[in-house]
């Protein structure tokens, strides 16, 4: 989306686009032809009473983008219209004040920005904004596993799989796995995992399988491999080479896992997005 700002009294260009005045009150010794508004849209303005308390006061604004985005959940199709205009181009916001950090358009465009508009639920007969994030999952930075001891932990898991530690204090240690990590802290103040569980990422499932097997580990012989650590942890394994989660080339040569490669189902899966 493409959503600007400006003060009615800039001068209007070509590059604006979509220009909205989004005041209640026309700005003073502003003339039609000068402003060159596409619109002038007096109801998504705050109202008399809001904009009158606020008064241009700073140390208010706070709470005026409260108030003000409350009287805005109920724009819901107004808003939906207004993002449609930023998408296919400059969707540029007019506003009259001097202060240009403190004001409606401001509270306006941010609304627009970060929150999709749509009713509240099946069932719900009134118009309702509910926000959703439109910033974008990327990813799993880490995860954060509690143990009852992190040295016993280390040394479990140092039975079947090779690693580094990124860090490592008395009671917390960071397991190294390239661009991502496994946080371990003590002492373990939950009970253990039911269906709750992370995945976890290898170079080879079934040599995994084995190893596990051979420390009298209860995994399934074929198939998913899944297992609780002595601590309850629940985990879920999965070979590199049959998903789509994918490191990249440079990370992969700093593990030592270069020659790595994805299988020809994970490639058709990826190619089928457009990630490959």
């Amino acid at each position: 989306m493409d959503i600007a700002l400006k003060r009615a009294y800039e001068p209007a260009v070509e590059s604006d686009g979509y220009r909205l005045l989004v005041d209640r009150l026309w700005p003073r010794g502003v003339s039609r032809e000068r402003a060159r508004l596409d619109e002038w849209d007096r109801n998504l303005a705050p109202s008399n009473e809001l904009r009158t308390w606020f008064g241009h006061d700073p140390a208010r604004f706070d709470e005026f983008r409260r108030r003000y985005m409350v009287e805005l959940e109920g724009q819901t199709e107004r808003l939906r219209d207004l993002r449609r205009i930023a998408g296919q181009g400059r969707l540029t916001l007019v506003y009259a004040a001097r202060d240009p950090e403190h004001n409606d358009a401001v509270v306006l465009a941010d609304v627009l920005r970060r929150v999709e508009t749509s009713f509240a639920g099946i069932g719900n007969t009134s118009d309702t904004m509910t926000p959703r994030p439109t910033v974008r999952a990327l990813g799993v930075n880490h995860v954060a596993l509690e143990v009852d001891s992190v040295d016993a932990a280390l040394a479990w898991w140092g039975r079947f799989l090779s690693f580094e530690l990124r860090g490592r204090r008395p009671t917390m240690a960071w397991i190294d796995l390239g661009d991502q990590f496994i946080a371990l802290s003590e002492p373990r103040s939950q009970a253990a995992d039911d269906s709750r569980h992370f995945g976890l990422v290898v170079d080879d499932k079934e040599a995994l399988r084995a190893a596990l097997r051979a420390a009298d580990v209860d995994v399934p012989f074929q198939g998913s491999l899944r297992f609780r650590d002595p601590w309850g942890n629940n985990i879920e394994v999965v070979d590199y080479r049959d998903v789509q989660f994918t490191k990249s080339r440079t990370v992969l040569d700093a593990m030592g896992l270069g020659g790595l490669r994805k299988s020809a189902d994970a490639l058709d899966e990826l190619r089928k997005k457009g990630l490959t």
